[in-house]
């Protein structure tokens, strides 16, 4: 008995699970090729994985560009009666976690395998210039022991600066361009 009678046998009594089973397996025979005559994958034209947008935005408050990345949930901009509106994930760090956050969001918000975990959201990842300037709170002149910091460890403490740039700049800035939620989480 061949696989595809073996599904067909198996799914016979749900009409929907029939249906799945043979396109299927009609799929998966239509695109073999004899052995030797496969041909090597080429790029087709539009075939780009989109998984967010680029951006940057210029800090008075840190003066600089601050690199950015936005990533919205599939529903975004589908037409309804009243405007949605998204929850916003704030992610520093966000040159590095963009992607494995995203698609977390992505499986545990639109009922992938029956996930509906969290509500969709938009993620806005905002890229790290220099951590230790924007994460510690206040000015480090010594290590733990007293000694001269190593270089590049002398710019810290401008941890309030970097929270003026996310409160005065960048969420005002993603409030006034996409369909937010008064509802933040910080990452």
């Amino acid at each position: 008995m061949t696989v595809i009678a073996r599904v067909a046998r198996l799914f016979a009594r749900h009409t929907v699970l029939r249906a799945l089973a043979l396109s299927c397996a009609l799929g998966a025979w239509a695109g073999t090729t004899p052995v030797g005559a496969q041909q090597p994958a080429t790029p087709q034209d539009g075939a780009a994985l989109r998984l967010g947008i680029v951006d940057s935005i210029q800090s008075s408050a840190l003066g600089e560009w601050r690199k950015y990345f936005i990533y919205v949930p599939p529903s975004y901009g589908t037409p309804t009666r009243f405007v949605r509106r998204y929850p916003v994930m704030y992610l520093l760090d966000g040159e590095v976690y963009f992607q494995s956050a995203t698609a977390m969001v992505q499986l545990l918000s639109t009922g992938e395998n029956g996930a509906w975990v969290l509500p969709e959201m938009i993620v806005v990842a905002i890229h790290s210039t220099n951590r230790r300037r924007d994460f510690t709170p206040t000015r480090i002149t010594k290590d733990p022991y007293g000694r001269d910091l190593p270089p590049g460890w002398e710019v810290t403490g401008g941890n309030g600066r970097f929270l003026d740039f996310m409160s005065k700049e960048l969420i005002p800035f993603i409030d006034r361009h996409y369909n937010t939620a008064p509802y933040r989480l910080y990452v």
